[in-house]
């Protein structure tokens, strides 16, 4: 009976010692890298090497990168408040 009681007694103690955590917000110091130029690409030479749904795939792939390449971008703009 000694003994939970005693361990019981110092549980309370040590629990008794904390703190309440304390909430630090971090601004990153960062920067938005400039997006580079995309080289321009003969749509009708591709297509004539690539065939329709080559180039549709590619067209789409294209797109895609593109779209999640702004969104990061958007995404850095927020954080880094540019």
């Amino acid at each position: 009976m000694l003994k939970p009681l005693s361990a019981l007694l110092v549980i309370l103690a040590i629990s008794g010692c904390n703190s309440t955590p304390e909430v630090v917000y971090l601004k990153p110091e960062c920067s938005v890298p400039v997006r580079a130029e995309l080289p321009q690409v003969d749509a009708g030479a591709l297509w004539d090497a690539t065939g329709q749904e080559m180039y549709d795939q590619l067209q789409m792939r294209e797109r895609l990168i593109v779209d999640w390449a702004v969104e990061m971008q958007y995404m850095l703009q927020v954080i880094c408040k540019q």
